[in-house]
């Protein structure tokens, strides 16, 4: 009886996975964190009060996205300031902070730690939505088609029709 079990397919899967799941992100945040620096640095050349002006709403989400999920997860809060307007007697060069504790002991405000450090990746989305709700409606229509019929065409930004037949799915797309 032939062996069912292909090692080198199983090693290829599970290197595959390990890029998807772990090298994959790491490489986007990397990105992302260099644009940032850069971003901040010219800004703060540009202008000094520049960040505060520009990203004083995001900070204030993104503060905010913190304390909310100390608050799911039974830390305190000691201290939380959603917007430093003084960023030149700031040593740390932060636009804000939420400082809190918890009792080490106890599984749930433990495991918060981890909820509370990606908080802002699900707050700061959900504004994004709100707002783009509230203040782009064509936007978050196409948003809803493209979340409905999700296609990877350049040229399929407008609304998406789908037929699907019994092993293929067709899009048609105006844009």
């Amino acid at each position: 009886m032939p062996n069912p079990f292909n090692l080198s397919q199983i090693l290829q899967s599970m290197l595959l996975n390990c890029l998807l799941v772990i090298a994959l992100p790491l490489a986007f945040a990397g990105i992302l964190t260099l644009i940032n620096r850069s971003t901040k640095r010219r800004l703060a050349h540009w202008w000094d009060y520049s960040q505060l002006l520009i990203g004083g709403l995001g900070t204030v989400i993104h503060e905010l996205s913190h304390a909310v999920a100390c608050l799911i997860f039974q830390h305190q809060i000691i201290d939380m300031q959603l917007l430093k307007l003084n960023l030149r007697d700031n040593p740390d060069h932060s636009l804000g902070h939420v400082n809190h504790r918890y009792h080490s002991g106890r599984l749930w405000p433990t495991i918060g730690n981890l909820w509370i450090g990606i908080a802002p990746i699900f707050g700061c989305s959900a504004a994004i939505f709100g707002l783009t709700w509230l203040l782009a409606r064509p936007t978050f229509a196409t948003w809803m088609t493209f979340a409905e019929h999700p296609t990877w065409q350049l040229n399929a930004i407008g609304p998406c029709s789908a037929s699907s037949g019994r092993r293929n799915r067709v899009l048609s797309c105006s844009g």
